[in-house]
């Protein structure tokens, strides 16, 4: 299971809460790639549920921005039972559009 969660930009930020799959270390950091550049790393999960681990994030707008023109969101963090890496590939096809429109609705 994943699924990420935007609010609406402000203050040159977005929050975002990313749910990631349930069986992660928690104790280790997660990493957020676009474009191999960083948009987010060393972020701490804060709570799990049945559905899986919840990790907030606050994008600047160039993380923001480069992800409007990505093709790809990696998210990486480590497996509970070996601490091995764990890459997850997501898609960002109409990731542009999505925000536009919650810039839209937002105001």
């Amino acid at each position: 299971m994943f699924a990420i969660e935007l609010r609406r930009p402000k203050n040159d930020k977005t929050e975002a809460t990313v749910l990631m799959p349930s069986g992660l270390k928690l104790d280790t950091d997660a990493v957020l790639k676009v474009k191999e550049k960083n948009s987010g790393k060393g972020l701490q999960f804060s709570i799990c549920l049945p559905q899986g681990c919840l990790l907030p994030v606050r994008f600047l707008t160039v993380a923001t921005y480069a992800m409007r023109n990505g093709t790809n969101l990696v998210v990486a963090s480590c497996s509970l039972p070996s601490s091995e890496p764990v890459t997850l590939n997501i898609s960002l096809n109409n990731f542009s559009a999505a925000l536009t429109r919650l810039t839209e609705l937002a105001t």
